[in-house]
């Protein structure tokens, strides 16, 4: 019997079966679905790939060995449509079968873009030059922030004194709120970073003490070509204090494509001036969705 006929009879008879274990690997991670890879720090991908593996039998339910053609497609619909992405493996790039195991990097050949993952996906596949494969199974279950090129990217970082044994920094200050210093007063604790338009998370970190007290406040503030654009207060204290430390984090969804610089800033409020120590450890970092 000519092979390719073999294989016809096999994915029209089992190809429930083989479904049926594909879709318990896309929906159980142990079992060795589908993984996503993430871009290189600093790159905001627009592409993205899929490691895939799959299981096939002969009709007596012996596994296959054996180097095989293989198209994948994506729907966004469980039936009919037309494919959103396309990857055919043939000639050099066919599908390695090993004891009916196979693994495939989708995406290598024909990159998938990341925007397709922002809508439930249905997977359909085809072997040796069959019609597809029914039914479709969904790809639903994976979160888009789970994509390459979605995930959080670091822009830019700023540490001061993370063993906490330097010396610290002292000003004297007015009332207001000034910008956290780092090693010396025109050390400022920013970072500058071009953005995509998409979401921007800051996380600022800092420590310092007063005298004489005075209530506090930390807040990040977003500059653009030295303007303040917006900002946000991450909370204080209203009572008069020594000393103060604060951590937090915010999402700015607001900004549109540019270069930014994201700025860590205390507020000292209650009296005309206050010395200021900028002392231990002090951070500022910007990722990028």
């Amino acid at each position: 019997m000519n092979r390719t006929v073999t294989f016809r009879t096999l994915l029209l008879a089992n190809g429930l079966s083989i479904l049926l274990l594909v879709a318990a690997m896309l929906a159980t991670s142990t079992l060795a679905g589908p993984t996503w890879q993430a871009a290189p720090a600093g790159n905001t991908a627009t592409t993205t790939t899929i490691n895939y593996q799959g299981h096939l039998t002969n009709p007596g339910g012996t596994p296959v060995s054996a180097t095989l053609p293989m198209t994948f497609n994506l729907y966004a619909a469980p039936t009919g449509g037309t494919a959103v992405w396309t990857e055919q493996r043939s000639g050099s790039n066919a599908v390695p079968v090993s004891n009916g195991l196979f693994n495939v990097a989708l995406g290598s050949v024909t990159p998938i873009p990341v925007n397709l993952f922002g809508a439930p996906l249905w997977l359909g596949i085809s072997v040796n030059g069959d019609a597809e494969m029914s039914p479709r199974e969904q790809l639903a279950s994976v979160p888009y922030a789970a994509v390459a090129g979605n995930v959080p990217q670091l822009l830019g970082e700023k540490r001061c004194d993370q063993n906490e044994t330097g010396t610290p920094t002292t000003e004297v200050l007015p009332e207001g709120f000034h910008v956290v210093k780092c090693s010396n007063a025109q050390d400022a604790m920013s970072v500058t970073v071009a953005t995509n338009g998409g979401p921007v998370v800051v996380h600022m970190t800092a420590r310092y003490y007063m005298s004489p007290a005075r209530q506090t406040y930390c807040s990040i503030a977003v500059f653009r070509n030295g303007t303040r654009v917006t900002g946000v207060n991450l909370g204080g204290n209203t009572l008069n204090n020594t000393g103060q430390g604060c951590s937090g984090s915010f999402v700015f969804t607001e900004l549109p494509p540019g270069t930014y610089t994201f700025k860590s800033e205390a507020g000292f409020f209650g009296g005309a001036e206050t010395t200021v120590n900028w002392k231990h450890g002090r951070q500022i970092a910007v990722f990028q969705f």
